[in-house]
């Protein structure tokens, strides 16, 4: 890894690291079943490589983080399959994922009088707010949340991308 990588891993390892909807979603159904990463279409975009490597980086953390806002997407995109795939990923997300992930939350009132909120909508909003006000690194691929949290003092963010090309 890099000198940037490896400082982000050492600061944060053991706080854990915020893992964007897009990346939270490839690792849900990666590790729900793997080969369906190809064929799902709100993760087609993504390789089992891209997949290896998300695994891999987020293994360095003892945890990860999330906010209500992450979940709700991942479960709509989720509901998206076809049953029964959705309902044992529903399963799968409630017995494994909700288990181990540790839930942030900030009010949307709040989020929503925040700057980022109108240029990031409310789910990147709020996690701008907790990057800066709770020191949590994040993992993202969506340059406009990572620009956004890398002009922010203090906020230390990845960019999947950054990740692929190693």
């Amino acid at each position: 890894m890099t000198d940037y990588l490896d400082l982000i891993v050492q600061r944060h390892a053991r706080q854990g690291i915020l893992v964007d909807t897009n990346l939270l979603l490839l690792l849900v159904i990666g590790q729900f079943e793997r080969e369906l990463i190809l064929s799902f279409k709100r993760t087609a975009s993504y390789s089992l490589e891209d997949y290896d490597t998300l695994l891999m980086f987020v293994g360095f953390f003892d945890k990860l983080i999330t906010t209500p806002n992450i979940l709700t997407e991942i479960s709509n995109f989720v509901g998206q399959l076809a049953d029964p795939k959705k309902l044992r990923v529903f399963e799968f997300l409630r017995d494994e994922i909700l288990l181990t992930t540790a839930e942030n939350y900030l009010d949307s009132n709040t989020v929503a009088a925040t700057s980022p909120f109108t240029a990031l909508g409310l789910t990147y909003a709020a996690v701008a707010e907790l990057a800066g006000g709770r020191g949590i690194a994040v993992l993202t691929d969506d340059l406009k949340l990572y620009r956004t949290l890398t002009s922010r003092d203090g906020i230390d963010a990845v960019n999947f991308n950054h990740l692929r090309n190693m």
